[in-house]
C-alpha cells in the first residue's frame, strides 16, 4: 500500500496506537472486528485490510501477549481469543507512548522512492492527469 499511503499522507506514520485505541473503542472482541469498516475508517486511509491485519496481529497481538506471559517470541502460541482488545489497547498505549516515528531501513526508503516515482512518471506518460485514489 505504499502508493494509497503516499497519496494520503500516511507514508511509514507508526498507527499502532491509533488501530489498537480505535479496535478497543468500537469492538467488544478480536473476532467481532470488521476489517472492511476498519479499513475504510478516514483513520487508515492509504491501509488495506491485510496491512491491518498484519500489523494486528503479527505484532499488536504477539506483543502484547509477550508481555503478559514474559515469553519470547518463538514460544508464542494460542489463539487470538485469550489477549482482549483492551488488552493490546492498554499494551500499546504504554510501549509506544513516546510516539515514536516508524524506524523503516534506508533501503526499504530507496525502494520507497522508487516505487512511487515509477507510479507518479507512469501517470504522467499516460496522461492519466485525473488519477484518484480509490480505497473502497
Amino acid at each position: 500500500p505504499w502508493i494509497l499511503q503516499h497519496y494520503s499522507g500516511t507514508l511509514n506514520l507508526d498507527i499502532r496506537r491509533m488501530l489498537a485505541n480505535y479496535l478497543a473503542e468500537h469492538f467488544a472482541t478480536v473476532d467481532s472486528v470488521d476489517w472492511a469498516s476498519v479499513a475504510g475508517n478516514p483513520k487508515f486511509l492509504g491501509h488495506s485490510i491485510a496491512s491491518l491485519c498484519r500489523l494486528f496481529f503479527s505484532d499488536l497481538i504477539q506483543g502484547t501477549r509477550r508481555s503478559m506471559t514474559g515469553a519470547s517470541r518463538r514460544s508464542i502460541t494460542g489463539a487470538s481469543s485469550d489477549v482482549t482488545l483492551k488488552d493490546v489497547a492498554n499494551y500499546t498505549n504504554v510501549k509506544y507512548i513516546n510516539g515514536r516515528p516508524r524506524n523503516v531501513n534506508q533501503s526499504i526508503l530507496t525502494r520507497q522512492n522508487e516505487v512511487i516515482d515509477y507510479f507518479k512518471h507512469y501517470l504522467k506518460n499516460h496522461h492519466m492527469v485525473n488519477f484518484r485514489l480509490y480505497t473502497e
